[in-house]
C-alpha cells in the first residue's frame, strides 16, 4: 500500500479546499448552497494505489432556510492530471435530521456529520487482503472511471479530458 507523504496529503487538502473556497468567493451556482451555509471539507483524504485519485467529503449543515430539516455530505473527487490536481463534486447525501436527533431544526454538529460520512463514504477505502492485511481496495475508486462519466474513454487522454470537462461546467453555472 503506498502512503502519501505528510506534504503530498496538505497540498492536496488545501488545494481542495482554496478550489471551494474561489467556488463560493466566484458565485458559483453549485456552491451557492455552501456560501450561505456552515461548510466543512473533511480532513480525511483517500487516495488510490497510484496516488493519482483521491475521495473526500463535504460536509453542509443548513443554517439559512427556515425551518431546515436536513443538512448534507456531498462526495468530493480529485484527479492529479500531470502533476497537477483538479477537483469536482460527486452524489450528495441528504442527512434528514430525524434519524439522528430530536430537534429537527437544529443542524447537525460537524462531528455528527464526520461520523457520517466515516459510514457512508469511506466505508469502502480498505479491505483485508489474502492474508488479512489492510490494503486499499481501489475498487473504491471505480466512480471516477466510469462509464457514467465517460462512455467511450480508452486512453489517459480521453479521461483527462473528461474530468477537466466536468471542471468546466461549474464555471458555465455562473
Amino acid at each position: 500500500m503506498q502512503v502519501v507523504s505528510y506534504k503530498t496529503y496538505h497540498y492536496v487538502f488545501n488545494h481542495a479546499k482554496d478550489s471551494i473556497n474561489s467556488w463560493i468567493s466566484q458565485n458559483l451556482t453549485e456552491y451557492l448552497y455552501e456560501k450561505n451555509n456552515g461548510w466543512f471539507l473533511d480532513s480525511l483524504v483517500c487516495f488510490n494505489n497510484k496516488a493519482d485519485k483521491c475521495v473526500m467529503a463535504i460536509g453542509i449543515r443548513d443554517t439559512l432556510f427556515k425551518p431546515a430539516v436536513n443538512d448534507e455530505i456531498r462526495f468530493f473527487y480529485g484527479v492529479k492530471i500531470q502533476d497537477d490536481w483538479v477537483f469536482f463534486d460527486g452524489a450528495g447525501i441528504i442527512l434528514f435530521r430525524e434519524y439522528y436527533q430530536k430537534d429537527i431544526h437544529t443542524p447537525l454538529s460537524f462531528e455528527k456529520i464526520k461520523e457520517i460520512a466515516m459510514k457512508n463514504i469511506y466505508s469502502g477505502y480498505l479491505k483485508r487482503d489474502e492474508i488479512g492485511k489492510w490494503v486499499i481496495d481501489d475498487e473504491f475508486f471505480s466512480d471516477l472511471t466510469s462509464k457514467a462519466w465517460c462512455s467511450d474513454c480508452a486512453t489517459q487522454a480521453q479521461w483527462d479530458s473528461a474530468y477537466f470537462s466536468v471542471v468546466k461546467r461549474n464555471w458555465e453555472k455562473k
